[in-house]
């Protein structure tokens, strides 16, 4: 049996919820803000660096790949330990072809679209079909 003086403990406990649910709300309301004010600061293209990640990236990508043609013939050994990393790279030149589609990489739709094709050369995936399909998500 239910006596008063639980009920008024139940109650304080309603009571208490309901204060420590609206400091909860106002807490994570603070912490959004917070989040939200640092990723700013990456919202829009940065040409600066989205050209050094682009000629870092393809000079890696292109050395890996001069190294696993001249050791074809003295090291065969070595080529599976190039490629590896090189398949990462493309992968990495991939990811950048996928910011161009979606328009994020530079400021200019037409340097974004240049460089989408002449990434996908190397990623053999076709950009304008790509972005295309790819813009329904």
């Amino acid at each position: 049996m239910i006596n008063s003086a639980t009920r008024q403990g139940v109650a304080e406990s309603k009571s208490e919820n309901k204060v420590g649910n609206a400091d909860l709300k106002s807490e994570l309301r603070r912490q959004a803000k917070v989040l939200a004010e640092y990723c700013a600061t990456y919202k829009g293209a940065d040409t600066k660096r989205s050209t050094i990640q682009v000629i870092g990236t393809a000079m890696v990508f292109a050395a890996l790949c001069a190294g696993i043609f001249f050791c074809i013939e003295p090291a065969p050994w070595a080529i599976p330990v190039l490629a590896l990393p090189a398949a990462g790279f493309l992968i990495r030149l991939f990811i950048i072809q996928h910011d161009c589609g979606h328009g994020s990489f530079f400021q200019s739709r037409f340097t974004n679209d240049m460089l989408g094709r002449m990434i996908s050369v190397l990623t053999l995936t076709p950009y304008g079909f790509w972005r295309r399909a790819h813009a329904q998500h």
